[in-house]
């Protein structure tokens, strides 16, 4: 009952958005075919067993492959759940990569370094005969002394900044920056606007942070052309990670995400006190309400 209520709200809402027949039937296509995969996830709830993702390191269960909306009716031997996520994840996981000591030679192998995460990338790069990879280097050892990194010297003065990449990420303002920024600079020929809002702006970002710079009529080449002008050294870092190919870099954040959430928050949870109920949803942790301070306590100190 939930899924059809939701599937025609969802419809009648994108209706009002100016979209050709074609885009239309597009996105209820999509809507109909997320509502079917997640009813054929729950009726098969206790058959498929978790897998982890041996590139991204990220674990699937039947509880990330239903809509999101779902995970509000599951319970844990009848308690409620509650749900903590890293917010605008993906750019936050890109803050790492800002930062001059994640391209250095790792002490050991639980530290984020892109050694420890793809070595055979880290060679590739430092093998680079163009000078990109030297270029970049030295320019965020630039950005470092200028104060722009995430570092727990930098934290608190970097809350209080405006201007720069990382104040906006910790401060959960980039969404609203971008929209602002790229709001009727792209608008399609139906006149509907990719950046109109701010949820419509996240999308977009996260579309232009992982395109395919080899693909000559994606949109998002136009945005990440402006996104290069607003956030230039950023724009460098990611340009780099996607010269051998351009899935290195998304494959690079979801193990971040990974290495962060499952490597080091849930360890600690867990040695924290071993029954607190855990269920990850990528760069998320569901647990009761009993154990919410203590999961929350750990995912901001981690």
């Amino acid at each position: 009952e939930y899924l059809n209520l939701y599937s025609r709200r969802l419809k009648r809402n994108f209706s009002k958005y100016g979209l050709s027949t074609n885009e239309l039937e597009e996105v209820y296509s999509h809507i109909d075919n997320t509502v079917s995969s997640s009813l054929n996830v729950l009726d098969n709830w206790d058959k498929p067993k978790p897998t982890i993702d041996g590139k991204g390191g990220r674990l699937y269960s039947p509880l990330t492959s239903i809509l999101g909306q779902l995970r509000y009716f599951v319970k844990h031997n009848e308690e409620e759940l509650v749900y903590f996520d890293i917010r605008n994840s993906q750019p936050f996981h890109l803050l790492a990569l800002l930062n001059p000591t994640f391209w250095s030679k790792p002490k050991n192998k639980d530290e984020i370094k892109l050694y420890n995460l793809n070595p055979e990338l880290d060679r590739y790069l430092q093998q680079d005969s163009t000078g990109n990879y030297n270029t970049t280097i030295m320019m965020l050892g630039e950005y470092e002394e200028s104060g722009r990194t995430l570092s727990k010297r930098g934290f608190e003065r970097l809350l209080l900044t405006s201007h720069h990449y990382a104040s906006k990420v910790v401060n959960s303002k980039l969404y609203k920056f971008i929209n602002e920024r790229f709001a009727g600079k792209f608008p399609k020929p139906s006149g509907f606007d990719p950046f109109g809002d701010d949820k419509l702006a996240k999308h977009e970002m996260i579309k232009m942070l992982y395109f395919n710079p080899k693909e000559p009529y994606s949109p998002s080449k136009q945005y990440f052309a402006e996104f290069k002008k607003l956030f230039p050294t950023e724009a460098a870092v990611i340009e780099l990670l996607k010269s051998r190919s351009y899935k290195d870099f998304s494959i690079l954040l979801q193990k971040i995400e990974s290495t962060i959430l499952l490597g080091h928050v849930c360890k600690k949870i867990f040695h924290t006190d071993s029954s607190i109920p855990m269920y990850t949803i990528h760069d998320g942790i569901m647990t009761t309400k009993e154990h919410a301070d203590t999961v929350e306590e750990i995912i901001r100190s981690t």
